[in-house]
């Protein structure tokens, strides 16, 4: 995991800032779970199909990683904290037919303000339309203020079954 990790940050990530319309990225690893996430943020999603993939970490973890696409819903981050983070909850749900708008509200009108008051410095909302996927990162300057925030719940009415909710260790930040 280590080599995966490092080859991200000193490779992946410095090759991704170099193309057009690369904004941020992240890299979490939950490393009892042996689980690594990277999210790259584009500025459009032409820069996004237009841009280079690399496979750097490809001959480390046996062949391509998974790779999704979210249109960012919600982007909750000011500059002067990009690389402070270092941990993430990552929420993942399934949103009811026709209520991703809802969920997009209520995360920037409700939940956002919410972490804001909790300390967070950061919220990011990934929606998926076509598969009613939502996947809601938010990132903390340490483990203790992450586990003293307790999740609001707000969208839970308007998901289908039970959501996924796991923590990560933030090993980039830009």
């Amino acid at each position: 995991m280590d080599e995966a990790l490092q080859t991200y940050r000193d490779s992946t990530i410095p090759a991704n800032q170099t193309q057009s319309g690369f904004k941020s990225g992240l890299i979490l690893a939950d490393r009892s779970a042996g689980k690594i996430i990277t999210i790259g943020l584009w500025e459009t999603e032409a820069d996004l199909s237009g841009r280079t993939l690399t496979n750097f970490v490809d001959h480390i973890s046996g062949g391509p990683p998974v790779r999704e696409v979210y249109e960012v819903s919600v982007y909750d981050r000011l500059q002067l904290e990009l690389g402070k983070a270092t941990h993430a909850r990552v929420t993942t749900r399934q949103v009811r037919s026709g209520k991703m708008d809802d969920v997009i509200h209520t995360y920037l009108n409700s939940a956002v303000p919410l972490r804001r008051h909790q300390d967070s410095i950061g919220a990011i909302l990934l929606t998926d339309r076509d598969t009613g996927n939502a996947v809601n990162v938010t990132l903390w300057k340490s483990e203790s203020q992450m586990d003293a925030a307790a999740p609001s719940g707000d969208v839970d009415s308007i998901s289908v079954g039970q959501h996924a909710r796991e923590t990560y260790e933030v090993n980039a930040d830009v």
